[in-house]
């Protein structure tokens, strides 16, 4: 059953209506149930598919000026053109003490066609594989740090800035990598890269403002932090950070009151500060780093740089207001007219529908208050009663006493 309804989902949110061409929702016809995917607000991360020419980007649909439905999946080809959908991301929970929603493309790899996401959860950020089934491998849950990584699909290794630079003998696909997990030196970072037995990184400048890069050897094991071969400093705090045989890259996107320090900056692999070029001066979001070609996110755009001529490309602007897309039904309704609810309509607080699916015997929901609170709640999607309360309004206490405690919420507790 859950498989069924997992595809009916998918089926759902891909439903449009008769490809019909907009650049506007209220040219879809019975909006806010049908709208526009013309314009796609963009979250933070980028990845680039070489295999197949795409870039991956992740982000919600703009209905006319305000974030609408599902996150996604998206792509356009490397050399610009028409935003491509992908897939959904299914495994958000929006409300309850499951709570999660995907709000970064982490990273991508195009040989392994594994997409990792990072996530806001109750108690910390997860990062991990998305799979289009709807599953998230939950791998990382930063607490403290800022998880950077390094995915070495040749030599099957994975290098991760965690509460130390940190080696596993695999490519990360589930919590199993911490049985092989290697420490190599206890230091934070924000960004790192492997070259030969070298690796490449970045963290907050220890002694002062700004950024610190330094080298080390992946194959040192619990050695002292101080054996780390410091190469240059940068006023810049790092987005992007990204090496080549010959080159570090890094990104940045900082104002400290006074000074802006952004665009996306080259330094040979020495260190040597007075051959370090500017490729591009916007304020970068994120980049990736392919066949010389640095692609970014900025103000809304996704461009590439190429690092051999140092030319600009725009490949996606949804700040363009004449941008096309196709009429396509909110989430879960169906019919030409988007008016068809195969399950329980609810509204948002922003006057938003969206038709949900529920288990049978369930009752579908976005808040608590639609849970008869408070003795239900939403749990992600679906009602549910508080513990020990049953019924279809999960305010019977069954072989038990409601006892209400001074800020109204109410327990059932067995005689």
């Amino acid at each position: 059953m859950k498989t069924l309804i997992l595809i009916v989902l998918i089926v759902l949110c891909f439903y449009r209506v008769e490809s019909k061409k907009c650049k506007a929702s209220w040219e879809c016809g019975n909006m806010p149930k049908a709208i526009c995917q013309n314009n796609i607000n963009l979250f933070s991360g980028i990845g680039v598919d070489d295999i197949n020419n795409k870039v991956y980007i992740m982000g919600n649909f703009n209905s006319s000026g305000v974030p609408y439905g599902s996150t996604y999946i998206a792509s356009v080809p490397l050399s610009g053109g028409s935003l491509s959908l992908e897939y959904p991301i299914l495994s958000d929970i929006q409300t309850g003490a499951g709570f999660r929603t995907a709000y970064r493309l982490f990273k991508y790899l195009s040989k392994s066609k594994l997409m990792y996401t990072q996530n806001a959860e109750r108690l910390a950020p997860s990062i991990g594989p998305y799979f289009t089934n709807g599953t998230l491998n939950g791998i990382w849950y930063p607490r403290g740090f800022s998880l950077a990584a390094d995915f070495d699909e040749v030599a099957q290794m994975t290098l991760t800035c965690e509460f130390s630079i940190t080696k596993y003998p695999m490519i990360a696909q589930d919590t199993s990598i911490y049985q092989n997990r290697i420490e190599l030196y206890r230091t934070l970072c924000q960004g790192i890269g492997k070259v030969g037995s070298s690796f490449y990184a970045v963290r907050y400048n220890p002694s002062g403002s700004g950024s610190q890069f330094f080298k080390g050897d992946i194959n040192c094991v619990n050695c002292d932090p101080n054996t780390l071969v410091i190469l240059f400093t940068d006023a810049a705090q790092v987005t992007g950070f990204e090496v080549t045989s010959s080159h570090i890259f890094y990104s940045s996107k900082w104002y400290d009151g006074s000074n802006e320090f952004k665009g996306i900056f080259q330094v040979p692999l020495s260190g040597d500060l007075s051959q370090k070029k500017v490729l591009v001066s916007d304020s970068v979001d994120s980049m990736e780093l392919s066949n010389n070609v640095i692609y970014y996110i900025t103000g809304g755009k996704v461009k590439s740089v190429s690092i051999a001529s140092g030319a600009v490309s725009t490949l996606y602007d949804n700040t363009n207001s004449n941008s096309e897309g196709e009429c396509a039904c909110a989430p879960g309704y169906t019919g030409q007219d988007c008016s068809q609810c195969a399950g329980d309509e609810v509204w948002d607080s922003n006057g938003n529908p969206k038709c949900l699916i529920s288990p049978p015997g369930q009752k579908a929901c976005i808040y608590d208050w639609m849970c008869n609170q408070p003795y239900g709640y939403c749990d992600g999607s679906v009602c549910r009663c508080k513990y020990n309360f049953s019924g279809p309004k999960c305010d019977q206490c069954v072989n038990g006493l409601i006892k209400w405690d001074s800020y109204g919420n109410p327990s059932c507790e067995m005689l």
